[in-house]
C-alpha cells in the first residue's frame, strides 16, 4: 500500500527557531542545510526531514531513537526500517510518498511560464509533439510538467536520479499512462503511474504495477514542528 502526504509551508520560522529544529534532524540534513545561502531552503530541507520522521512515527510506529536516514548513491533516501520512502518539493509545498511494499518516486513541481523548445533534448520525439500539438500555452504548460514530473518520479523509482539521460525513456498518454524505456522495456509491465494537480503545482507518482495507491492526505506543518 502506497500513502501519500503533503505539507504547506505556511509558517515563518525565526533563526533562532530553526536551530533548534536543526538538532532533530539527521547529520548529513544539518549539514546540507546549513551551507544553504538563502533562509526559505533551510527551512524547506529541515521541515522535509522532519515530515518524513512525523508520517513513520504517526503510521508506521517507528521509533525515532532508533530511526536512522541515509542516502544512496545517487541521492535517493532511505531508512533502516522496512519502508520505502520518496519526498519532492516545489517552493511552498513538500510532498513525501511511503509504502511497506514497493519501492516509490514521486515528484512535484510549480506550473510556471518555460521556454519548452529549450528543454526539447529532455524529450523523446513524440513527446515533445504531443507538448507542441496542445491547444494555447497554458495547455502546453500542463502537459510539459506532466510529462517532467512522470519523468523525475521514475527516475526517483529507479534510484538513479538525473544521472539517467531524460530522452532515454518517455510516456505516451493516448490510453492511460504508458512507460517506454529504451534502455529497460520490461519495465514497462512492472510499475504504475499517478499524475495530478494541488493547487498550482503538478504532481506525478511511480510504484510497482500491483501497488494499491491510497488518496493524498495534508498535514498540518504546525502538527510536523511541533508533534513529533
Amino acid at each position: 500500500m502506497t500513502r501519500t502526504y503533503y505539507v504547506k509551508i505556511t509558517e515563518r520560522i525565526e533563526e533562532d527557531e530553526l536551530r533548534g529544529l536543526i538538532s532533530r534532524v539527521s547529520e548529513t540534513r544539518r549539514v546540507e542545510a546549513l551551507k544553504k545561502r538563502r533562509m526559505e531552503d533551510r527551512i524547506q530541507g529541515i521541515v522535509s526531514e522532519l515530515f518524513i520522521k512525523y508520517v513513520l512515527q504517526k503510521t508506521f510506529g517507528i521509533n525515532l531513537y532508533e530511526l536512522q536516514i541515509f542516502r544512496g548513491k545517487y541521492g535517493k533516501p532511505f531508512a533502516n526500517v522496512p519502508i520505502q520512502f520518496n519526498i519532492s518539493h516545489s517552493k511552498n509545498i513538500i510532498l513525501a510518498s511511503f509504502s511497506d511494499s514497493s519501492e516509490i518516486g514521486i515528484d512535484i513541481e510549480e506550473i510556471k511560464p518555460i521556454s519548452i523548445p529549450t528543454l526539447k533534448s529532455i524529450f523523446l520525439q513524440e513527446e515533445y509533439e504531443y507538448v507542441q500539438n496542445q491547444e494555447g500555452q497554458e495547455q502546453q504548460l500542463n502537459m510539459f510538467y506532466k510529462f517532467w514530473t512522470l519523468k523525475e518520479s521514475y527516475i526517483k523509482y529507479l534510484g538513479t536520479g538525473l544521472y539517467r539521460d531524460m530522452n532515454t525513456f518517455g510516456f505516451t498518454l493516448n490510453n492511460g499512462i504508458t512507460l517506454k524505456d529504451l534502455l529497460n522495456p520490461f519495465y514497462k509491465d512492472k510499475v504504475q503511474f499517478m499524475t495530478g494537480k494541488i493547487e498550482n503545482y503538478y504532481y506525478s507518482l511511480c510504484c510497482k504495477k500491483e501497488e494499491d495507491i491510497q488518496k493524498f492526505e495534508y498535514i498540518e506543518m504546525e502538527q510536523i514542528l511541533y508533534k513529533i
